[in-house]
């Protein structure tokens, strides 16, 4: 089955590939496609800007397409200073990398240097006209430390994992290898789990 991801962000095309490993999807990406309009991510919740996007990108494409969507929750915060579904905005200024690990390591250090924090992630897919399926529980959140003092190594496409540490190993998120990783990070399943029941029941449409 061949889904386009609805990203040009390579480095989380080649997250979600290697997810998905093994399974029968081919991804591409957007880079490949000219004029697409830009999606503002405006929604009150991850699914919201991931069904934006979804339908912005399959109007255009008119193909099988899916994107996802994160918002960032961190424990001990005021609920007005939460990052939601903003994590790259600081009121009207849109954040780049560097400016990012600054500001999630100064809200760390001011929590006390560590703090735990959850990516609440959400996917919606499109298969056709009135063929849709959307995901986003506890099944495919992912939950660590946010800490203050910021690794060395810049991951492209992943700015807070050089401030995300996590949970079970205390290593930095940068710091991980794949098979770490697979087992660290708690939606890896959840994600595999929706394309593998996506599968099943087109097989199950067309046998």
């Amino acid at each position: 089955m061949e889904l386009i991801y609805g990203t040009r962000n390579r480095a989380k095309v080649m997250s979600m590939k290697k997810m998905l490993s093994g399974l029968d999807v081919q991804l591409r990406d957007l880079c490949s496609f000219e004029y697409l309009p830009v999606v503002e991510e405006i929604g009150s919740s991850p699914l919201d800007n991931a069904r934006a996007k979804a339908e912005t990108y399959y109007r255009f494409t008119g193909r099988p397409i899916f994107a996802c969507d994160s918002g960032l929750f961190i424990e001990g915060l005021d609920s007005e200073l939460q990052p939601g579904v903003k994590i790259k905005r600081l009121g009207d200024k849109v954040m780049n990398d560097e400016e990012m690990i600054n500001h999630y390591g100064e809200l760390s250090a001011e929590l006390g240097g560590r703090a735990m924090a959850h990516y609440r992630n959400a996917i919606f897919l499109i298969l056709s006209d009135d063929q849709k399926r959307w995901l986003m529980d506890d099944t495919i959140e992912e939950t660590f430390y946010l800490v203050s003092s910021p690794h060395p190594a810049r991951v492209g496409g992943f700015p807070l994992n050089s401030l995300s540490v996590d949970i079970q190993s205390g290593k930095y998120f940068s710091d991980l290898t794949y098979e770490e990783r697979s087992s660290a990070y708690h939606c890896r399943n959840g994600f595999r789990d929706f394309f593998n029941e996506v599968i099943r029941s087109l097989k199950d449409e067309n046998s």
